[in-house]
């Protein structure tokens, strides 16, 4: 279950700041294969806790961003 929330954050944040899906796995793990590994069930546990984690860091930076001029 935990995989289909992880796989519709990283498609979810991937289309808000138009990003690819291999690029946030990159960038989260340095692996731009992670998305299909969670996807086909392979992903460890830990790479899918540290996507959830860059994802949420992401988008406070990127809203913190915004808000200041």
């Amino acid at each position: 279950m935990q995989e289909n929330n992880i796989i519709k954050a990283i498609d979810d944040h991937a289309k808000a700041y138009r990003l690819k899906v291999t690029t946030i796995g990159q960038l989260a793990v340095r692996n731009k294969n992670a998305y299909d590994r969670i996807k086909r069930g392979t992903a460890h546990r830990d790479t899918i806790s540290r996507v959830a984690e860059w994802i949420d860091a992401d988008k406070a930076a990127r809203e913190a961003a915004q808000v200041q001029p």
